[in-house]
């Protein structure tokens, strides 16, 4: 999970396009507006994977973080919408691009995260 401070991330390669990763894995939340709101996420407040939180980063970025029991999807949005989407085994900082441009700089500056829905 990010820290407070947010990720820091080194410029990341991305093996598929967002649109690719969407339809593939179902659908995502496409835009910040709706990012940013819980019910876009959760159930009567909770998640039926894990915890998902909201992070507002520098440069005008914004992180979702999905928890699930074995790893993490931090997706980043940017100008509106979604722009890419990162992994992570749990409790880890090292990221790995799974869906976005051919070449992404993570976010930076990002503040504390803010929980938006809690697991099971």
């Amino acid at each position: 999970m990010q820290s407070a401070g947010g990720p820091d991330l080194a410029t990341s390669t991305c093996a598929q396009t967002v649109d690719a990763y969407c339809a593939a894995a179902g659908p995502c939340v496409r835009d910040t507006a709706s990012a940013q709101q819980a019910a876009s996420w959760c159930t009567n407040g909770t998640s039926a994977s894990g915890a998902v939180t909201l992070q507002d980063c520098g440069g005008g970025q914004t992180v979702v973080v999905a928890n699930y029991a074995d790893s993490s999807n931090h997706f980043v949005y940017a100008g509106g919408a979604l722009v890419a989407i990162f992994t992570a085994p749990p409790h880890a900082t090292d990221l790995a691009c799974i869906a976005g441009p051919t070449m992404i700089a993570a976010p930076s500056g990002c503040g504390a995260p803010m929980t938006l829905c809690t697991g099971p």
